[in-house]
């Protein structure tokens, strides 16, 4: 991704769309196994992976995660898919994460369903969070769970930030980022999510006619701008519904709505819940 608008679009989205992440187990294993878990990271070792989300098995090494967004079925084994060697310990960190908000989630849909990042590739910066997630995981600490999840987290958005600047066949969010004029009109939607934008409005940010910039819009996130647009300002409701100094009408009017009652149907359309009882279960 080569547009500075789609970093700003990513770090917006990824600040929106929280994920809840936490550590579910640290096995140390030998031979075969089946694992549950929408990611591994290998702290010691080695192993292979098998899963229908990949073309082939996958070895992976010390340091190396594997990231499953979608929950595929999976098998890890220490031992290599011949058989040829012998078996030896493997000790993982494993981890789930679900989305922590309520509609649809860009984040998710941008990824394929398997993610393999290798220790010498993922950079200085996600070796070390890596090191340091594997002394907690190991060391027992004061708020060591909580310690933990915090790292998971953290890990997730590398992992997804590393998938962004190295995908070749970008999909959904990260296709359109890739674009340069998709990139533009996704930028003035995230900048400024309360303006009674058009879809003609938007194909002139694009520099494309309404029909072409509809239809790649369409093609890149499977769905129209204007329904990005309201899922968009929704996710931005949910964050801002958070700070309990704002109201639900002030939010509504922040976000472009005529009307606090137009506000609250959107919002139950799109998250099944109304503002208030969202607010209510945050705080429960």
């Amino acid at each position: 991704m080569t547009e500075p608008l789609g970093e700003d679009v990513l770090a917006s989205v990824l600040a929106a769309h929280s994920l809840r992440v936490s550590i579910v187990a640290v096995p140390e294993f030998c031979g075969s196994w089946f694992e549950d878990g929408s990611f591994h990271l290998i702290d010691r070792g080695r192993c292979w992976v098998h899963s229908p989300a990949l073309e082939q098995p996958v070895a992976l090494q010390q340091g190396d995660l594997i990231l499953l967004p979608r929950g595929s079925p999976h098998t890890l084994a220490s031992d290599p898919p011949d058989g040829d060697e012998a078996s030896s310990f493997s000790t993982l960190i494993c981890g789930e994460f679900e989305y922590a908000g309520r509609g649809r989630d860009p984040v998710l849909a941008a990824l394929p369903d398997a993610v393999v990042v290798r220790a010498e590739q993922g950079g200085e910066a996600f070796r070390d969070l890596a090191r340091v997630l594997s002394y907690t995981a190991h060391h027992s600490l004061p708020g060591q769970r909580v310690v933990l999840d915090k790292l998971a987290e953290s890990l997730f958005v590398m992992v997804f930030c590393i998938h962004a600047a190295q995908a070749r066949e970008p999909r959904g969010l990260l296709a359109a980022l890739a674009h340069p004029r998709l990139a533009r009109a996704l930028a003035a939607m995230h900048a400024e999510p309360g303006r009674a934008w058009r879809v003609d409005q938007l194909a002139g940010v694009a520099a494309m006619s309404r029909t072409s910039f509809a239809q790649a819009f369409t093609d890149c996130l499977g769905i129209s701008p204007m329904q990005y647009l309201t899922d968009w300002r929704i996710a931005e409701a949910q964050r801002l519904l958070a700070d309990p100094q704002l109201s639900v009408a002030s939010v509504a009017d922040q976000l472009g709505y005529q009307s606090e009652a137009a506000f609250r149907r959107t919002f139950k359309r799109i998250t099944g819940i109304g503002p208030g009882a969202l607010r209510r279960r945050a705080t429960s």
